[in-house]
Formats: structure tokens, C-alpha cells, sequence
């Protein structure tokens, strides 16, 4: 289990990371959308190493207390009613990305890969979308296939401002350096990615109401919402979330 002690840690281990994680990203062409629902893409949360996570705790730390909480309940509500649940990203305001110079890689290289990379990873989707429906199931709650939430894999609106030749393989080679900046805190990115399956939300929720709860609170919300129609659970977990449960402290980290 990941605690704010662990994350304070990991944050003052890192050294200069985040500096070349920031200098990473720049070897991606920045890209311009030009479609119509600016924002649709960001129905879903991206993967993302536990690096990308601290910048994001970082980032909540420093708001002000009240935007705090209005921020910490999204990821929590996000969390618990995936994947009946469309809420998109919580950093999304109005359409856009309320935290775009940190936003992560997986954000950054959207629209960037090939179709064909596009395709597969809808094939994959779709697999995965089955999957989640029978997984539900197997604990009494029939989700339709159709109301389970699924990334939009590709978009052919996304122009890069500058060519990015042979841009899987080098978008390939970006996510490893990406990847490996989290070396210095490598039981820290396993636990992110064998407990939390890379769900910043999940690591939120973790946070503010305790693992157990809210990985077993997830159950009885989507189950209570779907088999009954109500949202008492969801009510009275995220009435537990408020600004002061985030215990972080941040102040001995380095620059980003």
C-alpha cells in the first residue's frame, strides 16, 4: 500500500527527475486539435508512471484548500463509478487541460501514433471492455457492454506542429527514457503498477478513504447504482473526502 510517507520519500529520492522528465517531453512536437469537441479524448484517465504520479501530487498539494477537495472528489468519484461513469479527466475545465505544461506522457503523445497503432489498440479496448463486463458479472452486477467507458485510441484531427518521422518507434524509445526516470524509486513504480494498475484515481481513493474501502466501496457503488438505481454509497464516501485528508508534504522536493 502506498502511503503519503512513501510519496514525500519517493518525491525528495528522485533528484534531478523531474527536470529531465520535463526535458523528455520536449523532444515531443507539440501538436494542434483541431476538432470540433475539443477535450472528448480525455474520457478516461491516461497510464502513467509513478514519476508522472508525484508531478500530480505535487500539483494537488499546491492548490488552495477548497480547490483542493473540489479536485480530490472528482478523481474519488472518477474512481468509484468507472466504468458505468463518463466523468472524463478531473484536470479537464471547460474542455481543456487545466494542467497542460504537466500533463503526462500518454497525453502528450495522443494522436501522435500511427493508425494502425490506433487500431490495435481499439482492438484491444474492445477485448478489455468484454472483459470488465464479464468481471462484473462474476459478482452479480450486469453491466451492457455498451455503457462500459472506452478510450478513443485515435484521432485524426491531432496535427503535430513539426513531422515526427518513424513516430512509433521513437515514441517507443521516449516512453522507456520516460519509464526508466522512475529507476531511483523502482519499488515505488511496482507497487503504482502491480496494486493501483497505473490509476492515479485508484491512488487517490487509496489516500482518502483507505485502500480497502475503496477498492470494496467501488463494488458496492457500481453494484448500487446498477442494480437498485441509488447513490447513497457514492454520497457518504465521497462526503469523506475533504482537503485536510491530503497529508502531503512536498516542500523538500526538487524543482520541477
Amino acid at each position: 500500500m502506498i502511503d503519503f510517507k512513501m510519496l514525500e520519500n519517493a518525491g525528495k529520492a528522485v533528484g534531478t527527475a523531474f527536470q529531465t522528465l520535463q526535458k523528455t517531453y520536449e523532444k515531443l512536437p507539440e501538436t494542434v486539435c483541431r476538432c470540433a469537441t475539443i477535450g472528448i479524448c480525455c474520457v478516461s484517465l491516461p497510464e502513467m508512471t509513478v514519476l508522472e504520479a508525484l508531478s500530480w501530487c505535487r500539483t494537488i498539494t499546491l492548490l488552495p484548500p477548497d480547490e483542493r477537495s473540489r479536485l480530490l472528489r472528482k478523481f474519488v468519484y472518477f474512481y468509484l463509478t468507472n466504468p458505468i461513469r463518463q466523468p472524463g479527466c478531473p484536470f479537464r475545465l471547460k474542455g481543456f487541460c487545466s494542467i497542460y505544461p504537466v500533463r503526462p506522457f500518454a497525453c502528450r503523445a495522443y494522436g501522435l501514433w500511427s493508425p494502425e497503432n490506433g487500431r490495435e489498440q481499439t482492438r484491444k479496448n474492445r477485448d478489455n471492455q468484454q472483459a470488465v463486463v464479464e468481471m462484473w458479472a462474476r459478482f452479480g452486477v450486469d453491466i451492457p457492454v455498451e455503457q462500459v467507458v472506452m478510450d478513443i485510441d485515435y484521432c485524426g484531427e491531432v496535427e503535430p506542429r513539426r513531422p515526427l518521422k518513424g513516430s512509433d518507434g521513437k515514441l517507443l524509445r521516449l516512453l522507456e527514457e520516460v519509464y526508466l526516470l522512475s529507476t531511483p524509486i523502482a519499488d515505488l513504480q511496482q507497487s503504482f503498477e502491480n496494486v493501483y494498475q497505473s490509476d492515479f484515481s485508484y491512488l487517490v481513493a487509496a489516500l482518502m478513504l483507505g485502500q480497502k474501502k475503496a477498492f470494496f466501496g467501488k463494488y458496492a457503488v457500481v453494484k448500487e447504482i446498477v442494480n437498485k438505481g441509488f447513490e447513497t454509497r457514492l454520497a457518504k464516501l465521497l462526503n469523506r473526502v475533504s482537503s485536510d485528508r491530503w497529508q502531503l508534504d512536498v516542500s523538500g522536493w526538487p524543482g520541477q
